[in-house]
């Protein structure tokens, strides 16, 4: 069990980390985020986290680094409260998702329903890249309802840009887990069963770099979520900004599920 100081030093850790890519040291969290405490008394919180296994230090004298069970930590306690909002529920899902035209539409219709499900697909997974700064995914894997017209195990995807342009993948060595990404896009049909395999029931599912159901993706970490049809998910470095990728995805996959019932 951390005491609250730890879990506030933890998150602190974590939150300045996934900004700035960088270790971090006791005197920036004493001015930014862990006020009225001394920087030797973080840096004594500091040493306690590490021997936790929850940082560790690159080097001697650097700043600290989460490892993934000090993501793993903070995780567990964002999916204990309800979700946060990724800016306001990406606009409560209306700025971020302007498809509601597209549900009266697919009632109306019936030659044409499964090009604008594809339209549709493609809109929610572009806006979901662009919010959450990841590579966004949505597997359709079950025919049902409006979908009924639809190839099980269709991949839509967007934003592999966006992994392109984290340190994670620029630096030497980074290219070959950012490799078989690439490779497990290639293979839709595989890549949908993993999709399905790493996301459980209908809540969001965080896997975290060696927790992912499939290897090759250590550096990495997967949110998805289940909804009417499928699994919705994004895929980016560890170094996530987890409390926005869980309510992005969460959004995303109540905004289908209304669209798509």
């Amino acid at each position: 069990m951390l005491t609250e100081r730890r879990r506030i030093v933890l998150r602190a850790v974590v939150d300045h980390h996934v900004a700035s890519a960088a270790p971090v040291g006791s005197s920036i969290l004493a001015q930014r985020y862990v006020m009225n405490t001394s920087p030797a008394t973080i840096r004594s919180e500091l040493g306690a986290l590490e021997d936790s296994a929850l940082l560790y230090q690159p080097h001697t004298s650097a700043g600290r680094v989460p490892t993934h069970a000090g993501y793993r930590r903070v995780v567990d306690d964002i999916l204990s409260r309800p979700v946060l909002s990724a800016a306001a529920s990406l606009r409560n899902a209306e700025a971020a998702y302007p498809h509601r035209k597209l549900h009266l539409a697919l009632r109306k219709s019936n030659s044409n329903g499964s090009l604008m499900l594809a339209e549709l697909f493609r809109s929610v997974v572009m806006h979901l890249a662009a919010a959450t700064s990841s590579l966004a995914l949505l597997s359709v894997t079950l025919s049902r309802g409006t979908s009924s017209r639809f190839g099980v195990g269709q991949l839509y995807y967007n934003g592999l840009a966006n992994l392109l342009m984290q340190p994670e993948f620029t630096k030497s060595g980074g290219q070959e887990g950012f490799a078989h990404l690439v490779g497990m896009l290639e293979n839709e049909r595989a890549l949908n069963e993993v999709l399905v395999a790493c996301s459980y029931d209908d809540r969001v599912t965080v896997s975290i770099g060696s927790e992912n159901c499939t290897t090759g993706l250590d550096e990495l970490s997967l949110v998805t979520h289940r909804y009417t049809g499928g699994v919705i998910a994004v895929i980016g470095p560890t170094r996530m900004n987890y409390r926005e990728a869980i309510a992005a995805v969460s959004t995303a996959a109540h905004t289908l599920d209304d669209i798509l019932e």
